[in-house]
């Protein structure tokens, strides 16, 4: 994560980012839903008679009725210090006593820690350490040493009635009542130290926190689906629900508490590191390294993850089995087909088409249409190279060599899911109205046949001229899909991959694949995937492609009004994306080149990025002065001419399929003349921090600006609808639950 992920303008960024996903819910109601368990009433009534006989908790009776209260807290915790350190010390009794009791036939199954010193030290460099109070797992050793991400299980701060008022001008975001502005402070504290576990270690499902804002007592729950919060309970006057809160927390079991119980952490003795173990179906991997990871400024959404694997005997024999693998998570939807499904689904229409091939010795639609169109280029320029893209994509329809172009998938299985957002719940002001069926979390492991050339993503490649070879063969893998009416949807640097065994590319991540359709939704295609890439369309929502009319002439009362749907051409744009990112942002550039490269990335300027679409010229002007990228400037334009062309000459009809094979068989030859521009003189390319492509940014008032993410604020829908965003999977939903998938997959080698 980049400097600025430790700034007090990050952490108000997340705070931004987590009224997307945040509800507030009745507190009887979070007890029952969101808390691991409740204590049954004979279980509270022996924890208060123990809290009396220790002089902890006072009984009095009005009425006939037990009442109860703290014995240290006769009125609000700021009249009874002028500190927090010192008005919340008493807790430490409190739960020491608690510890010792049975509750529901169960034993505390945590240790509290309050004000520690030094207590989190995280495997992050910078992060600091802001938290009051920690649970942590009783084995998890001495609770005097310094607690790492992955030992705080639940997680507090306190802060009281005057402390806050010094914060007072800064306006709360988490939720919209006024008296909580005063207590932002204290959120963001457990906020940040969520985000870190949640981000840092990989067992992490969902994960609770508390805060005390002087008589205010809030429980929070936090996953990748949603988050939620209690509405405020009265610390003084209501123990009994305090301490069935506290209770259920502090006698549930890891798995309870957010640990999945599939992946656990280990120390690698021969490499002298530590390392996540995952459970895949019946096998084990072992982590070597992180190749990427998304570091999202909310808790809710994929959280996707990649890391060179070995497979290991079991969690605790870490004999290595195998070759290096690659292992991939991310969270979908529960109801989500796995990619090892969708994947199944694809080769078996690549067989299907075969077969029809073989009976029909005629060719499909679209691969006479990428005939044609290759034909039409060679006859309108005498001088273009021979192609013979029609005859490799039969070939490798014919003898199954398409698995070559994909990560294939061996192997899959599933865990549990996260809790659904609770009936009766109150949103914070942008909170949507319903959340998506939530996503489940997937790991994926795909092998190499040789141990020392696992795969690279394209973002770690060095040399220009094997990013080139990656991409024309992952566009292959697009064309093929093109030839059985698929879509991709997600095509970006982490998902092209360089496999330096055999020197080609391989297409990964099929999650959001899907057999194109263009009658099939009247909602908007939002954009999926890393904001870099997507294509201009999709991410303002507006079609390139507008008809001429008679100024005269009136329009229609009734004017059909054309959605824009995620199309062939969407696929083959990011692939210019790419290429240009590839070239800004991965060579030293000049200052006007690397002004164009913020506006177009980092800023995510979506002006800018139409201007190099639609206007012919605009990309020439902004980049004739940098010598290294001049041999690369003339294919780069045409490129553009390419895509603008294609969508004028498309207009509204995108569900002809042949419309789309010009576009697709131009940018292979476009590639291809990159590629021998690279190999005669290839360019040594900066390999940037494996999280920073995939970076989300801060608001525009932030201090510094990572890349931005285009985001628009609609209804959720599931991920196979038009309108699905899984880059904004949060909200509030009866229907959200998240389940954790596996995946394993193999790239295999290139058949002869």
């Amino acid at each position: 994560m980049s400097a600025c992920a430790d700034t007090p303008e990050y952490a108000q960024a997340q705070a931004s980012a987590m009224q997307r996903e945040l509800v507030a819910v009745p507190t009887q109601r979070f007890l029952e839903h969101y808390l691991p368990f409740v204590p049954t009433e004979a279980s509270m009534e022996d924890c208060l008679q123990r809290l009396i006989s220790e002089g902890l908790v006072v009984e009095k009776c009005h009425d006939g009725l037990s009442q109860y209260s703290w014995t240290s807290y006769p009125d609000r915790p700021s009249k009874v210090a002028s500190d927090a350190v010192t008005a919340y010390q008493p807790l430490e009794d409190i739960y020491r006593v608690l510890s010792t009791l049975t509750i529901n036939r169960r034993q505390a199954a945590c240790a509290y820690i309050q004000q520690p010193v030094d207590a989190q030290v995280s495997e992050t460099p910078g992060s600091p350490q802001n938290v009051d109070t920690f649970f942590v797992p009783l084995q998890s050793g001495s609770t005097t040493e310094p607690i790492r991400p992955a030992n705080v299980i639940v997680n507090a701060s306190y802060q009281l009635q005057n402390n806050a008022d010094s914060v007072n001008h800064v306006r709360s975001i988490l939720c919209a009542d006024i008296h909580t502005t005063k207590y932002l402070q204290s959120r963001l504290k457990v906020l940040t130290s969520v985000m870190r576990c949640m981000n840092e270690d990989l067992r992490r499902t969902h994960m609770y926190s508390m805060t005390i804002e002087d008589d205010q007592f809030i429980v929070w729950y936090w996953s990748r689906s949603h988050s939620a919060r209690s509405h405020p309970i009265n610390f003084v006057k209501d123990l009994k629900m305090v301490l069935r809160i506290i209770l259920s927390l502090l006698f549930a079991s890891e798995q309870e508490l957010g640990l999945d119980p599939t992946v656990r952490h280990r120390f690698d003795a021969k490499r002298k590191r530590d390392c996540f173990v995952y459970k895949v179906g019946q096998r084990y991997f072992m982590t070597l390294e992180c190749l990427s990871a998304h570091r999202p400024l909310a808790v809710a959404g994929r959280a996707t993850r990649v890391f060179r694997a070995v497979e290991v005997e079991s969690f605790d024999a870490l004999t290595e089995k195998g070759p290096v693998k690659v292992l991939r998570e991310a969270w979908l939807e529960s109801t989500a087909d796995t990619e090892k499904g969708i994947q199944t689904k694809l080769f078996a229409r690549f067989d299907a088409l075969a077969e029809e091939l073989r009976l029909t010795g005629s060719l499909c639609p679209q691969l006479q249409a990428i005939a044609d169109s290759e034909k039409e280029t060679k006859e309108s320029d005498p001088d273009a190279t021979d192609s013979d893209l029609k005859e490799t994509l039969v070939n490798a329809i014919t003898t199954k060599k398409y698995k070559d172009y994909f990560l294939t998938i061996e192997c899959d299985s599933e865990g549990g899911l996260c809790k659904s957002v609770a009936d009766g719940v109150e949103r914070t002001p942008f909170c949507e109205e319903r959340a998506p069926e939530v996503p489940a979390r997937v790991l994926y492991a795909g092998f190499s046949r040789s141990y020392h050339s696992p795969h690279l993503p394209v973002h770690e490649v060095t040399s220009l001229a094997m990013v080139l070879n990656a991409m024309i063969d992952c566009l292959a893998a697009i064309q093929l899909m093109y030839c059985i009416g698929w879509i991709h949807r997600d095509v970006s640097c982490g998902n092209l991959l360089w496999y330096g065994a055999e020197k080609r590319g391989i297409l990964s991540d099929l999650e959001y694949a899907k057999e194109f359709n263009p009658q099939r939704s009247r909602h908007p295609d939002p954009k999926i995937g890393t904001a870099y890439f997507i294509a201009v369309e999709i991410a303002t929502q507006s079609h390139i492609y507008i008809p001429a009319s008679d100024i005269r002439m009136r329009p229609k009362a009734q004017e059909e009004y054309h959605q824009v749907i995620h199309h062939f051409q969407h696929d083959l744009e990011s692939f210019f994306w790419l290429l240009l990112w590839t070239l800004l942002a991965r060579t030293p550039g000049t200052p006007s080149s690397q002004q164009f490269e913020l506006a177009l990335f980092k800023r995510n300027d979506l002006n800018a990025r139409r201007n190099v679409i639609v206007n012919p010229g605009y990309l020439d002007d902004q980049l004739c002065k940098d010598l290294l990228l001049t041999p690369y400037l003339e294919q780069l334009v045409y490129f553009c001419h390419v895509l603008r062309s294609g969508s004028v000459a498309r207009g509204y009809k995108i569900e002809l399929l042949a419309s789309y094979a010009d576009p697709l068989s131009l940018g292979s030859r476009i590639l291809d003349a990159c590629r021998k521009l690279a190999m005669d003189d290839d360019i040594a390319l900066n390999v940037l921090h494996k999280d920073q492509p995939r970076e989300e940014a801060l608001p525009k008032d932030a201090a510094s600006q990572p890349a931005t993410q285009a985001r628009r604020v609609v209804k959720k829908r599931g991920r196979d609808d038009d309108s699905y965003d899984p880059d904004n999977e949060s909200g509030c939903s009866a229907t959200t639950v998240k389940s954790r998938r596996q995946n394993v997959g193999v790239a295999s080698p290139r058949r002869m």
